[in-house]
């Protein structure tokens, strides 16, 4: 009976992470049929046509490398775990990346392959961006330029470099990051970013975009490159989740 009840459980969360899958591909289908220009007036508009529900399902799901639900209001006291030393508050985050590299040393129980390929690249560094390839590989604008044309860091094309915002090197060094560590792996945008990570990356590519700055989450961290490639992860999403749920 316990079990039937578990089942049961799992498949009525599964049907709603598929309504919700379904409600934003149709959301996405109406935007790209839109013929308004994205501006100041309109972002409000824009927002919760195609991204509201991607933003809410990731503020309250699990952090995927440590496997654990994080604690809400963590990111106001990073000195309760980071051991780092590099790790700041950054706005715009989901509770899910507010975690220190060296958690995923310290915490890693079992099997664990996302968390282990972290841990190798980490080696005996003190922080994960203090390896000698960091840096150049997810701060450098003309490293990063380059990669905007890698498929395995943007399945999509972001545009003209010329028209790079901010914004777009924020996405950009999470991308190269995520795919420096876990690479095709990466894929969907599944992978949360340690806190210094995103710490370096802002303090390079600090927020100054006038459009939808008033806007949380990541939407104004990453724009709306980050949620065309969301539908990639939610399987792998859907699939932690149902195995945590009980």
């Amino acid at each position: 009976m316990a079990g039937l009840l578990a089942y049961t459980k799992k498949q009525k969360r599964k049907s709603r992470m598929d309504e919700a899958r379904a409600a934003r591909r149709r959301a996405r289908y109406q935007l790209r049929r839109t013929f308004l220009p994205m501006t100041t007036s309109n972002t409000d508009f824009f927002y919760r046509m195609a991204f509201d529900d991607v933003e809410r399902r990731i503020s309250e799901r699990k952090n995927y490398i440590l496997s654990c639900h994080l604690r809400e209001g963590r990111i106001r006291n990073v000195n309760d775990f980071c051991t780092c030393s590099h790790c700041r508050p950054v706005a715009h985050i989901p509770v899910c990346y507010a975690y220190c590299c060296h958690e995923v040393e310290n915490g890693l129980k079992g099997n664990c392959a996302h968390a282990e390929r972290l841990i190798q690249k980490m080696s005996n560094l003190e922080c994960i961006t203090e390896h000698v390839s960091f840096a150049s590989i997810c701060l450098d604008t003309e490293v990063l330029n380059m990669l905007a044309e890698h498929p395995g860091v943007c399945p999509s094309w972001l545009g003209n470099i010329l028209t790079f915002t901010n914004r777009e090197y924020r996405y950009l060094a999470y991308r190269s990051f995520s795919y420096w560590i876990h690479g095709s792996e990466s894929k969907g945008n599944r992978m949360d970013p340690p806190l210094c990570v995103l710490n370096k990356i802002v303090e390079r590519y600090p927020f100054n975009e006038k459009i939808s700055a008033g806007y949380p989450g990541l939407f104004t961290l990453f724009g709306s490159y980050f949620f065309e490639e969301y539908e990639e992860g939610d399987d792998m999403w859907n699939y932690i989740d149902l195995q945590h749920s009980h």
